[in-house]
């Protein structure tokens, strides 16, 4: 049996990705430049493979400019038997790149084919892989070829000795997914699988007398056209740093005075862990303390208010409250919220204009309150979870 590996030069993962001035895509510039993490791996479960005895050869495939010859080095150095280079000096979009994998297939004959989960082989300009994560490529492959697939594979076993069928473990939401899958196959690689080998100078010095066959698309007789053009590439928004804090106490004094702020900005603090050790319990207790001070502190204000208003207050209290708990059950907690500020605000405005509100601080407690007690309850579940 053959194995086709497709691998892609790609800027080198410990790089920082920096996207052109002109938007067109990632600047590759004097950048170094590796093979994609997860085409090592899908090289190295092929190799695997046939150190097994299940495999005869191994053979790597990259599309892409001249520079890809030297990613098919690093490959052939790691243990591949021979290398094919489709040259081309274009931006192709997954599709494309799986038309020409599939004319690669008919010619080659492989029982395997292992791409990364996430490749694109044909980005001269730009470098994309374990940048964009398409996760495409391999899908679209089976899908002309009309082979079977398995994707995010973290185990591959072929079990037949006449090479007829492969049990993959793939990884999915719920846990772990065994599928069985006749030959000829497609598998893309999660990065669980295995860990790649490191290439020996024995194997970098033989890799350079080992055959790379260079090919063009007129070749294998490709349509490159794509229905697909790619406007901009920019980079992400940048993030709001976060907040380190070292003690609970700072934690809980952020919490009730910078409520308005992300929870997950005090979550990740220094010096311990939300793991349900002392420190957990300490901080589930200081934030039983922070709950009933912001209760107490409720009802002082509303025991501030004369025996006429307060009456009102209750009043309008449970009427509103009726009405929020509607709101929260037909148009979800947001507008329930939006609600709850402003619902006092026109209530005083109306009783006792803009200049004489008494019933403000009272809601502004209570909301203050509601508040910690939804980033309390984001604390809590957090906790349950990593125990």
């Amino acid at each position: 049996m053959k194995i086709l590996v497709a691998v892609k030069r790609v800027v080198d993962y410990a790089v920082k990705i920096r996207v052109k001035p002109d938007k067109t895509g990632v600047d590759t510039q004097n950048v170094k430049m590796s093979m994609n993490p997860f085409c090592e791996i899908a090289l190295e479960e092929a190799l695997r493979i046939k150190e097994a005895g299940f495999a005869k050869e191994v053979v790597a495939v990259s599309i892409g400019p001249p520079q890809c010859v030297d990613t098919l080095r690093t490959g052939l150095a790691m243990g591949a038997d021979r290398a094919i280079h489709v040259e081309a000096n274009s931006s192709f979009l997954p599709l494309t790149i799986a038309k020409i994998l599939k004319s690669l297939a008919d010619v080659e004959n492989p029982g395997l084919i292992f791409l990364g989960k996430q490749v694109r082989l044909a980005l001269p300009f730009a470098s994309f892989a374990i940048d964009d994560d398409c996760n495409q490529t391999g899908q679209m492959v089976a899908a002309l070829l009309g082979w079977p697939q398995a994707t995010f594979a973290s185990k591959v076993v072929v079990l037949d000795k006449d090479k007829q069928f492969a049990t993959v473990d793939r990884e999915v939401d719920g846990g772990l997914e065994t599928l069985s899958v006749g030959l000829p196959a497609v598998i893309t690689t999660d990065l669980r699988l295995n860990q790649p080998r490191y290439a020996t100078l024995p194997n970098i010095m033989k890799a350079k007398s080992k055959p790379i066959k260079k090919m063009t698309l007129e070749d294998l007789k490709v349509d490159i056209k794509s229905d697909i053009e790619i406007v901009e590439v920019t980079e992400p928004p940048k993030r709001k740093s976060g907040v380190i804090v070292s003690s609970v106490d700072e934690l809980i004094d952020k919490l009730k005075n910078e409520a308005h702020a992300s929870l997950w900005n005090y979550y990740r603090f220094s010096g311990f862990g939300v793991d349900g050790g002392p420190a957990a319990k300490e901080l589930a207790l200081k934030l039983n303390l922070a709950n009933a001070n912001l209760s107490s502190r409720l009802w002082v204000t509303l025991s501030n208010i004369e025996v006429r208003q307060a009456s009102v207050t209750i009043v309008s209290l449970i009427a509103i409250g009726g009405v929020i708990f509607v709101i929260r059950k037909i148009f979800g907690a947001y507008l329930a919220v939006y609600f709850t500020i402003a619902s006092p605000i026109l209530y005083d405005i109306y009783n006792n204009g803009p200049e004489d509100r008494y019933f403000s601080p009272f809601w502004i407690e209570l909301f203050k309150l509601q508040i910690f007690r939804s980033y309390k309850a984001k604390i809590m579940q957090s906790m349950r979870m990593d125990e």
